[in-house]
């Protein structure tokens, strides 16, 4: 995907995940006054808000709605999407060129395996899903994941592009789509590694002066994790490895609800989730309004 460049003004960036906006609704609450974050976040000072994943349940459904709430605290052109495992649910784990359209229509972003640029930082972000071998035991963790996960009993698999004819309008397609399973998540989890993994590679654009900033809806390692049980690996994965060889300065990502943050070297490390209403909170959490802010220095080629 070709870049994208968000306008350089303050240099203010919020980044949150897990905003489950039809859970709060059916609640006649917001995710954001629900916390207050309404009042703590100075939305006005902000040069973009990006969203990893889980904003609703079922995209086609709720993303209409809840990018009208987004626009309350944001214009439309100052506001990403990356999806996250819950906004497929009800739909189809191909669907991501539909989910785009409905984003872009509204004049906002969505972002899948995409590099940002905003002043002096690079920013990538991707779903990622898990690699399911945080605790070393790949096979039984996918053998879990598909008996607790609602994942793999509410998303379906991407349908193929062949059909067999269609007697009338009203006959169904030959393909009858079946739920996904953990081995194709986990194929989505190493195509966008390896995306990741050269775009950490790459020569950043703005050299010596620039920061790099990944953004990821499923975890990065286990530091963050919190307790690790045998349900953690469908949560996180142990980039370790990746983290040390390109120590980018942050890595956000949310799924797991624990707003826990550690560091890698020099890579902070930040759970920006908000989560269910009423959810109960771990001891050891840090402010969200203060893990979700990131600030971009300026590069010599802004006009600011």
């Amino acid at each position: 995907m070709p870049t994208l460049t968000i306008p350089y003004l303050t240099g203010r960036i919020a980044v949150l995940a897990d905003l489950h906006c039809d859970h709060y609704a059916r609640q006649k609450i917001d995710a954001f006054s629900a916390h207050n974050l309404n009042r703590l976040i100075d939305w006005e000072s902000l040069d973009a808000l990006i969203i990893a994943g889980d904003l609703v349940d079922r995209w086609s459904r709720n993303w209409p709605t809840a990018l009208q709430f987004l626009t309350q605290f944001m214009p439309a052109e100052k506001i990403y999407i990356l999806p996250g495992n819950h906004d497929f649910y009800g739909q189809s784990l191909g669907d991501e060129p539909e989910m785009r359209a409905i984003v872009e229509v509204v004049g906002a972003h969505f972002l899948q395996m995409q590099e940002l640029w905003h002043g002096a930082t690079r920013l990538l972000a991707c779903t990622l899903w898990t690699d399911f071998d945080l605790n070393g035991m790949q096979n039984y963790a996918m053998a879990a994941a598909a008996n607790f996960m609602l994942d793999y009993r509410a998303i379906t698999k991407a349908a193929p592009a062949w059909r067999l004819p269609q007697i009338d309008e009203l006959s169904m397609p030959f393909w009858s789509q079946a739920y996904i399973e953990p081995a194709d998540t986990l194929g989505l989890h190493h195509r966008h590694r390896a995306w990741l993994q050269a775009a950490l590679a790459s020569q950043h654009f703005a050299a010596a002066d620039g920061q790099t900033v990944v953004i990821t809806h499923h975890g990065p390692h286990r530091l963050t994790a919190g307790p690790i049980t045998e349900f953690s690996p469908a949560f996180h994965s142990d980039l370790n490895q990746m983290i040390q060889q390109y120590q980018p300065e942050v890595w956000l990502f949310g799924h797991s609800h624990w707003r826990f943050r550690g560091s890698v070297g020099r890579t902070d490390i930040r759970n920006v989730s908000i989560g269910y209403p009423d959810e109960r909170r771990p001891v050891g959490e840090h402010p969200l309004e203060e893990m979700c802010l990131i600030q971009s220095n300026p590069w010599r080629s802004d006009n600011s």
